[in-house]
C-alpha cells in the first residue's frame, strides 16, 4: 500500500512539473492553425455573395500572410514536438518503472518469478499501446500534421480549394556549378499529393524529361533560407547542364498536380491542376541562336484544373489507392499530346510511392520520336 501511494505521488509530480506544460504548449501551437484566415479568391468571393468589392492587391497580401503564418506555426510546432517527445519518453519510462514496481510489490509472495515477469510485460505493453493510440490523434507528429488529408479533415478553416493556393507550387531549375536540377518549388511544404511533370518542345511533339511520383513524409526537401519568405524545393533529378543546346526552342515544362480528396468528401470526378512554364526561349540577337532562360514561374491555382483528366483517391485503414479514371486525348483539345504521355505512365503514377525521373535514353522510343 505504501509503495502504491509513493508511486502515485511521484507520478502526479512528474505530470504537473514536466509533462503537462509540454502538452499544453504543443496544443496551444496546434490550435493556432484554427485562427489562420485563408482569404477567398475572386470566384469564391462572388459565389458567397459578398457585398464588399474584391481587391486583388489586398488578396495577395492576405494570401501571403496566411502562408507565412502557417509556416511559422509548423516551425514552432516542430520545435515544440521534439521537446515534448523527449519529455514524454522520460515520463513514460518513469511511469513504467513506477507501475512495474507497484505491481511487483503487490503480487510479491503471491505469484512465482515467471508469473511476475509476465504480469509486468503485459502491463507495460498495455500502457505503451494506450500511449501510442492517444498520441497518434491527440499529439500528431509534424509529418502527420503536414499531410494534406489530415490538415483538411481536422481544420475546418482550410478548404481543399485553398490548399493549391497555399502550396503555391510550380517548377523551377536550379544551377549549381556544373549541375543543373529540376525542382518542385512550394511556398508551404505539405505532403500526400502526386505530380506528373514533362519537358517538351513548343508543340509538345517531343518529350525530353518525364518525372512523376508522390510527395510523402520521406521525400527529400530543401528549405531556401531567406528572412523575407519561405520556399521549399523538392529535387526531381538532374538534367544536362548544357541544355538547351541542340534543342528546338522554346522548351517548356508542364506540371500536373493531383491533390487528394479528403476522407468523407464526395467528389467522383476530381481533376488535377495543370500549368505550363516556358523555361528556355530564343534570345533576341544572340549568337548562333543562343537561348535565354525565362524569368518567373507559373504556379497552380484554383482556376488551373484540367477538366479532361479525372482521378479518384480512396483511403483505406492501412493504405490508400489512386486511380486515373479518365484521360482525354482528343486532338481538338489543347495539350492532348501531354495527356497521351500521362496515359502511357498511368499505372506507374497510380502506384508511385516515391519520385522517378526519366531522361534521354531512358524514355521509351515512342516518346522520343
Amino acid at each position: 500500500m505504501f509503495s502504491a501511494i509513493v508511486s502515485i505521488l511521484i507520478g502526479n509530480f512528474l505530470i504537473g512539473l514536466i509533462f503537462k506544460p509540454a502538452v499544453d504548449h504543443l496544443r496551444e501551437i496546434r490550435e493556432k492553425l484554427l485562427s489562420v484566415v485563408v482569404p477567398l479568391d475572386e470566384a469564391h468571393h462572388h459565389s458567397f455573395g459578398s457585398r464588399k468589392p474584391w481587391n486583388a492587391d489586398e488578396f495577395e497580401k492576405a494570401d501571403e500572410a496566411s502562408r507565412h503564418a502557417i509556416n511559422e506555426i509548423f516551425r514552432k510546432y516542430t520545435l515544440a514536438y521534439h521537446s515534448f517527445r523527449r519529455i514524454g519518453i522520460v515520463f513514460l519510462v518513469a511511469l513504467l518503472v513506477l507501475v512495474n514496481f507497484t505491481t511487483v510489490t503487490a503480487v510479491l509472495g503471491l505469484l512465482g518469478a515467471w508469473e511476475i515477469i509476465v504480469s509486468c510485460v503485459l502491463v507495460a505493453g498495455a500502457i505503451l499501446a494506450l500511449a501510442r493510440w492517444l498520441a497518434t490523434d491527440a499529439y500528431p507528429a509534424p509529418a502527420q500534421l503536414l499531410n494534406l488529408g489530415y490538415l483538411v479533415n481536422y481544420f475546418s478553416n482550410v478548404h481543399p480549394e485553398s490548399l493549391i493556393r497555399l502550396l503555391n507550387i510550380g517548377t523551377a531549375r536550379v544551377k549549381e556549378e556544373n549541375r543543373s536540377q529540376l525542382f518542385l518549388s512550394c511556398a508551404v511544404h505539405l505532403t500526400g499529393y502526386k505530380f506528373f511533370l514533362l519537358m517538351t518542345n513548343e508543340d509538345e511533339s517531343r518529350v525530353y524529361v518525364v518525372s512523376y511520383g508522390k510527395i510523402g513524409r520521406k521525400t527529400k526537401v530543401n528549405y531556401v533560407i531567406d528572412p523575407r519568405f519561405y520556399r521549399w524545393n523538392i529535387p526531381l533529378g538532374e538534367i544536362d547542364p548544357q541544355w538547351p543546346s541542340g534543342l528546338n526552342l522554346p522548351v517548356w515544362l508542364h506540371l500536373f498536380v493531383f491533390l487528394p480528396t479528403p476522407v468523407g468528401w464526395s467528389d467522383p470526378s476530381a481533376h488535377p491542376y495543370f500549368v505550363s512554364h516556358e523555361l528556355w526561349a530564343p534570345f533576341p540577337g544572340g549568337p548562333n541562336g543562343a537561348a535565354g532562360e525565362t524569368l518567373g514561374m507559373t504556379v497552380c491555382s484554383p482556376g488551373s484544373k484540367d477538366q479532361s483528366v479525372e482521378f479518384k483517391r480512396k483511403k483505406k485503414m492501412l493504405y490508400e489507392t489512386w486511380e486515373l479514371t479518365s484521360i482525354g486525348t482528343d486532338e481538338d483539345k489543347s495539350h492532348f499530346r501531354l495527356r497521351r504521355v500521362l496515359r502511357f505512365y498511368r499505372h506507374e503514377l497510380e502506384n508511385a510511392t516515391g519520385i522517378c525521373t526519366l531522361t534521354g535514353s531512358r524514355l521509351p522510343p515512342s516518346l522520343n520520336n
